[in-house]
């Protein structure tokens, strides 16, 4: 996604109003960005000071994209299809977006700098304030994964605090799972309780969403028990910020050039 920011010089918005059919080729068109909600529905809007990037005569072209770039937003077609977004005929009508988050919704402005920018990053997860009647607050954490399933790994949580001294060990306090502990996988199994299917949560009247302890009991006795793969991040850069990355993008296109050229 930022590659793409980078190399295409895109707002935000633009950003995140990319959709597929705006990819042809090697070309890039820019006429729509995403419109933050600001307390209504996600809104399709024309590009901020009418900078459309497309082949009508009036407007600057369609971006032009190296081959690097064109093979990055093919594979990106390809492992997120269908890729349609979960706002339905409101706002902004549901269509397949580039880039999008892991439910299948849209990236907030706000958020996104803390969450996930700031954990790739920094490699920790940042401290939480305490919020009056909500929440009392947490320091912050290092970002644990479980490597089970492969690179970048999957996020743990809640995660453990930081490890301090030689003696220490992994926590046991009440609501902080103890992942150094195997893992039953219980919707390996169907459950014998609420007849949920291998795959499914199981479901109760009062819409608990908890796992029901005889689905768990069939699992163990079937094996289905696995190690987690447990490891932490290593930061990135910890002062990196999304901005610095798409100044760093002449640096990438030709090293001899100089950084501030404004004709890279």
């Amino acid at each position: 996604m930022w590659t793409v920011c980078a190399w295409c010089g895109l707002r935000w918005g633009e950003l995140m109003g990319l959709q597929h059919h705006h990819v042809a080729a090697t070309r890039l068109t820019i006429d729509v960005q995403l419109g933050p909600p600001d307390g209504r529905p996600f809104e399709l809007e024309p590009p901020k000071e009418g900078s459309y990037r497309n082949d009508h005569p009036h407007y600057f072209g369609a971006v032009d994209l190296p081959p690097f770039l064109a093979a990055l937003l093919t594979r990106q077609m390809a492992d997120r299809h269908p890729a349609s977004c979960d706002c339905g005929d409101d706002g902004c009508g549901g269509g397949r977006f580039l880039f999008l988050n892991k439910r299948g919704g849209h990236h907030l402005h706000g958020t996104y700098a803390t969450h996930p920018w700031e954990k790739a990053v920094t490699g920790w997860v940042p401290a939480r304030r305490p919020r009056r009647g909500r929440s009392s607050g947490a320091p912050a954490r290092p970002v644990m994964v479980d490597m089970a399933e492969g690179w970048p790994g999957v996020p743990v949580t809640p995660t453990w605090p930081a490890a301090s001294g030689t003696t220490w060990a992994p926590p046991v306090v009440r609501g902080l799972p103890r992942y150094d502990q195997p893992v039953v996988d219980a919707r390996a199994v169907d459950c014998p309780r609420c007849r949920a299917a291998a795959g499914k949560a199981c479901t109760s009247p009062s819409g608990d969403k908890h796992t029901h302890q005889p689905r768990i009991a069939a699992a163990r006795a079937a094996g289905h028990i696995r190690e987690l793969g447990l490891t932490s991040w290593l930061p990135i850069n910890p002062r990196m910020t999304p901005p610095q990355v798409t100044a760093l993008a002449p640096g990438v296109a030709g090293r001899d050039r100089h950084p501030h050229d404004p004709h890279p």
